[in-house]
């Protein structure tokens, strides 16, 4: 299965929702993986904000993801 994305690339900023339907994932999944590899910390209003180098870290985890990395296996490659 290939990482398809919705790409657009004069956003500056995203909501969690958006980028979710950037990636074609739930939002659970987002909030997920946010969580477990501290993607962003940034918050407005509690609204979790993404910017490009957040999208890019996230694309970074999911293509380990569909190469077959573990959870576990990603932290240990990306350092975190």
């Amino acid at each position: 299965m290939a990482l398809t994305t919705n790409y657009e690339p004069k956003k500056i900023i995203w909501l969690i929702g958006e980028v979710a339907a950037f990636f074609n994932l739930s939002t659970s999944a987002i909030r997920y993986y946010d969580d477990e590899f501290k993607i962003t910390e940034e918050r407005k209003r509690h609204y979790r904000i993404f910017r490009e180098k957040q999208l890019d870290k996230l694309l970074t985890i999911l293509a380990l993801r569909e190469e077959g990395y573990s959870i576990w296996g990603i932290h240990k490659k990306l350092g975190i």
